[in-house]
């Protein structure tokens, strides 16, 4: 095994025990700061607004490099056990990683942008739709959106309508 990879098991460890603690830690700051309700709510919420979307991103991007560390430090077992015994084939190997740091890269993206999801959802609401100043706009985004924050539909709500008068 190469010199590197001795001692790599805490990886995929830390890689757990950070994740989790990234969705604790936003999850408690939002309820100490008043912006969800304390009682389940969804985790696209937990991390939308700072201070804990700051501290949601931060953690989650160390997550999305300890995952690609992880996968990483598994292509190069997989690929150090090939060489004594045939243990998969080298495609599926590469392709396993190259599907693993495309998680990763997808992880960070998730992280860094939580407004820019709620724009294209409400933006798809009103596309599909086709809303008026007459007809509220969060009712057609209730199926596209992935939280039920109140503060994201009177955002929608304005800006709709907004659209919706200049159409007239």
């Amino acid at each position: 095994m190469p010199r590197f990879l001795k001692g790599m098991a805490f990886v995929p460890f830390l890689l757990v025990t950070w994740s989790s603690a990234a969705f604790i830690i936003s999850y408690v700051v939002a309820v100490l700061s008043g912006h969800v309700n304390p009682f389940l709510p969804y985790i696209s919420d937990t991390g939308t607004t700072p201070p804990e979307s700051g501290i949601f991103g931060f953690m989650i991007n160390f997550s999305a490099f300890l995952g690609a560390a992880t996968m990483y430090t598994r292509y190069k077992i997989v690929e150090k056990q090939n060489q004594t015994s045939y243990f998969s084939t080298p495609v599926f190997n590469l392709v396993s990683l190259v599907l693993g740091l495309a998680g990763c890269i997808g992880m960070g993206i998730v992280a860094n942008f939580q407004a820019f999801s709620q724009l294209l959802s409400m933006s798809l609401g009103y596309a599909s739709g086709r809303q008026t100043a007459t007809r509220k706009p969060h009712v057609a985004l209730w199926p596209i959106e992935c939280g039920s924050s109140t503060k994201y539909h009177g955002l929608g709500e304005s800006y709709f309508e907004e659209v919706a008068l200049e159409e007239v």
